[in-house]
């Protein structure tokens, strides 16, 4: 039994694998619909940004930061020194020192904005009422980023939560986008607080 046990378990596998090779490719050659095109048929980067109904902006689609850029290392590289205030610049120093051990991803945590858009690959999914992130990358998978849009503010009382609360608002083309970092970082009652302020545009 064992010995026509084992060819039919290993057709089986052998079976399984040539009919599933193919499914991981299976997009490869799907053109998305909306996406402007040249005659031959590649998108066109140089085509003007796609809008939605109300006329604002879709920035709906697959986002990726330059790779190699400066701002991996010090998202602060475009300031001058005089425009850096001295305990910043002690606290990067430390970080730099101690090679980023307190930095999350030392400590196997997600990323958190605006690093992990640099870091990683990110699918936006926008509606009139809210837009979410998706994130991928080697700290970021599965990390997803909800920005309310609806006119409705931060909320005064936040459960710590590793993204915190953001909320957005359309200043022309812009998405400009406030938000709340709350998260514990060790045991209660211990809870940190952060605002961050974000720009988005299609340009």
């Amino acid at each position: 039994m064992k010995a026509k046990l084992f060819p039919a378990t290993a057709a089986m596998a052998a079976f399984t694998f040539l009919v599933s090779a193919p499914l991981a490719a299976q997009w490869l050659n799907y053109k998305t619909p909306g996406v402007p095109r040249t005659p031959d048929g590649k998108p066109n980067l140089s085509a003007p940004a796609p809008r939605t109904v109300d006329g604002k902006p879709d920035l709906s689609g697959i986002w990726r930061g330059p790779s190699a850029s400066v701002y991996l290392q010090n998202i602060a590289a475009d300031l001058k020194p005089g425009e850096i205030q001295p305990w910043a610049q002690a606290l990067y120093q430390q970080h730099v020192f101690n090679l980023g051990a307190d930095s999350p991803r030392a400590h196997c945590l997600p990323d958190p904005p605006p690093y992990y858009h640099l870091a990683g690959i990110s699918r936006m999914v926008q509606t009139p009422a809210l837009t979410v992130i998706i994130n991928e990358g080697i700290s970021n998978s599965s990390v997803t980023r909800t920005i309310f849009t609806d006119g409705r503010g931060l909320p005064e009382e936040m459960n710590p939560t590793w993204l915190g609360y953001s909320v957005g608002r359309w200043e022309g083309d812009t998405l400009v986008v406030n938000g709340t970092l709350t998260r514990k970082p060790s045991a209660p009652p211990n809870v940190s607080t952060a605002a961050t302020s974000d720009t988005w545009n299609s340009k």
